[in-house]
């Protein structure tokens, strides 16, 4: 690499607006830019030296670690990139939602892993607002068409009721009884499909743009 390349690298390093660590075949950070401080809230002299599964969260370190080191094994095991979601730990104890991009590169033949943190926190959240008013949407569409849905079985069951009190022969009495157990039993579907839908949480299966995977 030339003087100049190098120049560059470190200019880009320094300047990105990403959160840039880098860690040792050990899960020791070695690099922690000006990005890295101000998203974690502590210093490179605290950063450098400590191990990079400390910036996650207890319950994602072991399986953050088991992705780490798959950058360092040897021949087609080998990770080359990966992006996983995590939950990451601030100075003060605080936690963010962040997108972890895990790349591997080597200088002067030693292997080292690159991780890009970009917080994802009020995105999430964004994302949680707009599945709750869809969620809503869709209750509120479920109750109308249900409300209509059992309107129409009380006409029909209200119908088949004064026809009952008029009827002149057995065989007329017999067809209201026969449409207004239908009707009863089309109530209990509806009533076994609401069932169904509050198991789901009240939404439905809504397709999403392909996420990364989560620690």
């Amino acid at each position: 690499m030339t003087p100049e390349s190098e120049a560059l690298n470190a200019s880009l390093y320094l300047q990105s607006k990403e959160a840039v660590v880098a860690a040792d075949t050990k899960g020791f950070i070695t690099h922690f830019n000006p990005a890295a401080i101000k998203l974690f809230r502590i210093n490179e002299e605290q950063a450098v030296g400590d191990r990079i599964d400390n910036l996650i969260v207890d319950a994602q370190r072991e399986a953050f670690r088991q992705v780490m080191n798959r950058f360092f094994l040897p021949g087609d095991k080998k990770l080359t990139q990966s992006t996983v979601e995590v939950t990451a730990v601030r100075g003060q104890g605080t936690s963010i939602r962040c997108e972890l991009s895990l790349s591997s590169f080597e200088v002067k033949g030693k292997p080292y892993l690159m991780a890009l943190f970009r917080d994802v926190t009020e995105r999430k959240k964004a994302a949680a607002k707009l599945h709750e008013a869809q969620k809503m949407e869709i209750m509120d569409r479920m109750a109308g068409e249900v409300a209509h849905d059992i309107n129409n079985l009380l006409v029909g069951v209200q119908g088949h009721t004064a026809l009952l009190k008029i009827a002149d022969t057995a065989e007329e009495r017999a067809h209201s009884l026969s449409e207004i157990e239908r009707i009863v039993k089309r109530g209990a579907e509806i009533m076994k499909e609401l069932r169904a839908f509050a198991r789901t949480g009240g939404t439905k299966d809504v397709p999403m743009a392909k996420a990364p995977m989560e620690l």
